[in-house]
């Protein structure tokens, strides 16, 4: 699954991120060229003929809806720019159950994606419209520089499963678990490789350098996920793949902070 580049348009999922141009479809209510077109040919045709409608007139119409259209246009962007910017950030939610009660949700943001152009974002699994966002909470959670490198190097971590692999003697279900929680573990670090970009004044050189070593690493982890158990233990060029690009990682993660 690729990595690309830093866009305000990504839609993210764990493991994939896509770039992707958010296209809001025009709803039936609003008004388009067309309809501007379809207004101006009518009052061209029903004109008073004695009074006629100045040429400067329609250029000057023309010209203000087209600038209309293009503040909408920019609005959208800003919009989609600032729900992207949720990502990795512990947020609090508050949204009325089917009975109107208050309900409140508190939770890392998980990833952001466009529906018709409106911003969702997700916490534990869940999705809510971005106005539902009620306070941004930074004090109470590790900041995910420091998040990433607990998830590649702390106990339990990348670094921690590849050194502790299965051996020739390990069940298919041990293997099987190992992993899942591998692919876990990954997927953290992934998370938190997006939340440092988005919350953290990075570098170009450096924003380049930890997108190319993390899908280096999903590379890595993908091919030991095809690994049939008959293919344990690993052998140590396999494991060398993975653990080069975490190394990297963690040599990039004291200039994220």
């Amino acid at each position: 699954m690729p990595i690309n580049g830093v866009n305000p348009d990504w839609m993210f999922r764990p493991g994939q991120i896509t770039t992707s141009s958010v296209r809001t479809p025009r709803k039936p209510e609003e008004l388009g060229m067309e309809d501007f077109l379809q207004l101006m040919m009518a009052q061209m045709t029903n004109q008073d003929i004695f009074n006629p409608v100045s040429d400067t007139d329609f250029i000057a119409q023309m010209a203000q809806f087209s600038t209309l259209q293009g503040m909408n246009a920019l609005l959208q962007h800003q919009l989609s720019s600032y729900a992207v910017s949720y990502v990795g950030k512990n947020v609090l939610i508050a949204d009325l159950d089917e009975r109107g009660n208050l309900q409140r949700f508190e939770g890392i943001v998980e990833r952001v994606t466009f529906s018709e152009g409106q911003p969702m974002v997700f916490i534990n699994g869940k999705g809510f419209e971005l106005h539902k966002v009620m306070e941004i909470r930074t004090s109470d959670f590790t900041a995910p520089p420091q998040r990433m490198q607990n998830t590649l190097t702390g106990p339990g971590g990348l670094r921690d499963l590849l050194n502790n692999s299965p051996t020739g003697q390990a069940t298919p279900g041990d293997i099987v678990q190992w992993k899942t929680e591998l692919y876990d573990q990954f997927h953290t670090a992934l998370k938190n490789a997006v939340g440092a970009l988005n919350t953290n004044a990075i570098a170009p050189a450096d924003v380049s350098t930890l997108i190319d070593r993390m899908k280096d690493l999903e590379v890595a982890i993908e091919e030991i996920r095809t690994i049939p158990a008959t293919g344990f233990p690993l052998p140590t060029a396999t494991l060398n793949a993975a653990r080069t690009p975490i190394d990297a990682i963690v040599d990039l993660i004291p200039r994220l902070r």
